[in-house]
């Protein structure tokens, strides 16, 4: 979500791409290290591979510090100043303004439409059937999705 929020819409399949392959490689890598631990006969087999799951955590953690903020959000909290400030620092190549006004006033206006038809309660989403048979059905895809075990066939395609 928030590669698709910084990034300019050129680059946001790049980076939708590029966030299969690195889960495709995090996959490959959890399964070899299973495999590897696999032939330890001490608690080290299930210890390592747990353990060993920090060390991206810990790295994702220390870098968002590092992150800007995205636009979007700080558009929607109306911090407007600070939203060009990000948009510039993201975009601009000195000679693009125009493109960095563009994509901050169709955040801006985006953000504006969303609010005058959001909807800000769980009783008005489940009270109309289109909206509630919406609900279900984006749950269930996603559910469905977890339990095929689609996760443990993409890594057996590696």
């Amino acid at each position: 979500m928030y590669c698709s929020e910084i990034a300019t819409s050129e680059d946001r399949g790049k980076l939708s791409g590029l966030l299969q392959f690195i889960l495709s490689w995090g996959f490959f890598v959890a399964q070899w290290l299973g495999y590897g631990c696999l032939q330890v006969d001490s608690p080290f087999q299930w210890r390592f591979p747990l353990a060993f799951q920090i060390v991206p955590g810990l790295v994702k953690a220390a870098g968002v510090w590092l992150m800007p903020e995205s636009p979007r959000w700080l558009v929607e909290k109306d911090r407007y100043d600070d939203a060009l400030q990000v948009l510039n620092k993201l975009h601009s190549t000195g000679d693009n303004q125009d493109f960095i006004d563009l994509e901050f006033r169709e955040i801006r206006d985006t953000i504006v439409a969303e609010k005058s038809v959001a909807v800000r309660s769980w009783k008005k989403i489940i009270s109309r059937p289109s909206w509630r048979r919406c609900l279900f059905l984006g749950m269930g895809v996603q559910a469905c999705g977890q339990f095929s075990g689609i996760n443990v066939s993409l890594t057996c395609l590696i």
